[in-house]
Order: C-alpha cells, then structure tokens, then sequence
C-alpha cells in the first residue's frame, strides 16, 4: 500500500500501526518519505521506518508493504 502525499506540517511525526489477526509471519515493512514541497517529498528516496518517530519536513508519504 502506497498512500498519498499529504501535506501535515513540519514536527516529529509518528506513524501509529495496529496489529489484527494472530497470524504467522514476518512484521510489515513500513517506509516513508518526506520534503518541504510535494514534488520534493514525491522525489525523496523512500527511509525505513524505526519504528519510534522521524522529522516530517512538511510534506509526508507512507508505503508498507510485506517482506
């Protein structure tokens, strides 16, 4: 799942995830990407997410996906 880009502001950003199911398996891989414009974020690499927090440079994007 890739979402869309989002403009949220400049801070701390967490990025919440909710587990359902008691599945087996391995976690979701959860990356994201980040700039001071849309076309700037669009453009970013995607980071690895850990999981804890990252700076939001005011534009954010979210992929997750299974390993």
């Amino acid at each position: 799942m890739i979402s869309e880009t989002w403009q949220l502001g400049a801070f701390q950003a967490i990025i919440e995830l909710n587990h359902y199911g008691t599945g087996s398996g391995p976690a979701p891989k959860v990356q994201y990407k980040t700039g001071n414009s849309k076309e700037n974020c669009e453009a970013d690499t995607w980071h690895d997410y850990n999981g804890i927090s990252f700076t939001s440079q005011g534009w954010i994007k979210v992929r997750i996906a299974n390993e």
